[in-house]
């Protein structure tokens, strides 16, 4: 069943995007298989090989490798995470923190600095923002899970961290378009995340596993409309 649900994820989530941003997700490969690694085996030599190997196909997995300092820092309930989550979205959306973050992001890699002055650095139009609150939606629910996701696996600490840089993540990529590339970077997280919860010791996670492999599906067909040319082998063959 894991290995299902991973694969579903994994196609879900990054299949489409991956037709535009092959070495990147080249990158997320191995990131991938840093993670598990991290979270199921104490084989530090393979996490720390796999996650460094990733910056040899797209030097962006260096923002997700800069996490991993911080895998044992304890965030508290998840009240103080939604608190923190919201007073990080006034910040950047009210008060343009944005130009701040911009800034650092060019410091750790410079190369983003040329996108400055391009349409990269530009607001982003959302729409009803469905989109957004279904990729949120399975980090919400990892954040509500948070004590029974300790007692399952204490190394899913790590997996908790990560799932709130994908939140901040999100929350920038609304506001300017480059951030974009680092949501699609932390998609990875998703896959650990349903693993995860499809663990937990609840009588409702049979539920909150498939409610959620709904909402991928329906964000599926919607970013599967994005992608052109979006042709079959059939509409091939009727042109010529």
């Amino acid at each position: 069943m894991k290995v299902f649900l991973i694969s579903s994820f994994y196609t879900l989530y990054v299949y489409i995007d991956s037709l535009s941003f092959v070495r990147q997700f080249l990158a997320v490969t191995f990131l991938i298989c840093a993670l598990y690694y991290y979270l199921y085996s104490d084989n530090k030599l393979k996490t720390y090989l796999y996650g460094i190997s990733s910056l040899l196909f797209h030097f962006s997995a260096l923002f997700a490798l800069l996490t991993y300092p911080f895998k044992k820092f304890k965030l508290g309930k998840p009240i103080y995470i939604y608190g923190l989550i919201f007073i990080f979205y006034i910040l950047v959306v009210k008060f343009n923190f944005i130009n701040v973050i911009f800034t650092v992001a060019m410091l750790l890699i410079p190369r983003y600095g040329g996108y400055m002055n391009t349409d990269w650095n530009s607001e982003v139009e959302i729409g009803s923002g469905l989109g957004v609150l279904i990729r949120l939606s399975i980090p919400f629910v990892i954040f509500f899970f948070r004590k029974k996701l300790l007692e399952q696996n204490p190394k899913n600490l790590y997996l908790i961290l990560l799932n709130l840089v994908y939140v901040i993540v999100n929350i920038l990529t609304i506001k300017v378009q480059i951030f974009g590339r680092l949501n699609t970077l932390f998609l990875f997280v998703a896959l650990f995340n349903m693993a995860a919860l499809y663990q937990l010791d609840s009588k409702y996670r049979k539920l909150v596993v498939f409610s959620l492999f709904l909402l991928s599906v329906f964000f599926f067909e919607r970013n599967i409309l994005n992608v052109y040319p979006y042709q079959t082998i059939f509409g091939q063959l009727l042109i010529h």
